[in-house]
């Protein structure tokens, strides 16, 4: 059921907004769905693939825990002096619960996005994200937030990307500790209008 109504909203965003990107990866303890307004497309004094803002949400644990949901800015561009590379800052607000406990926090991070140079010029990319948040950046009943995720991304179409990666997220709370909230191999897809 959640898939579908996951599908349902990524439809309706990409038909309602002009989306730049939308993501859809599973692994067998969950399903997460996000999506990017690329902000070029709305300004003309922005860069068009650099400036982002999106929102997205993870299922757990096959739908019977709470879901994690976020809100994302990101700014990416290219390395000047790096042939193939793209890096990025921001900022996220994330949000679930872990029974009584809210947990808020508002990590600051990273993405690098590499073309790996090959042979045969196929287009895989490397890809890793790590987001942290502090007490300072942690509220409600939030001690401390880290996030990571690599992933290996090969263009299969020009703005299709299939990807393989792995991702770790770790919610801590000010009475429940450390909640390895999840950890898993996953799969997906990545497209861009």
């Amino acid at each position: 059921m959640l898939g579908r109504t996951l599908f349902i909203l990524l439809v309706t965003f990409s038909s309602l907004f002009a989306i730049h990107r939308v993501s859809v990866n599973i692994s067998d303890l969950d399903l997460e769905a996000n999506f990017g307004l690329d902000l070029g497309q709305f300004n003309s004094d922005v860069g068009v693939d650099s400036y982002f803002v999106g929102a997205g949400i993870v299922s757990t644990n096959d739908g019977e825990g709470d879901p994690f949901i976020y809100g994302n800015i990101l700014f990416i561009n290219d390395l000047p002096d790096v042939e193939g590379m793209r890096f990025g800052m921001g900022m996220k607000l994330v949000y679930t619960n872990n029974g009584a406990e809210t947990f808020i926090a508002a990590p600051i991070g990273g993405i690098a996005d590499y073309l790996i140079p090959n042979k045969k010029n196929l287009p895989i990319f490397a890809v890793a994200n790590i987001y942290y948040a502090p007490g300072p950046l942690s509220f409600s009943d939030a001690s401390s937030y880290f996030e990571f995720s690599a992933a290996i991304h090969y263009e299969m179409i020009e703005n299709m990307r299939a990807f393989l990666g792995y991702r770790k997220i770790i919610t801590s709370f000010v009475f429940a500790g450390d909640t390895n909230f999840n950890e898993t191999a996953y799969g997906g897809m990545q497209i861009g209008f």
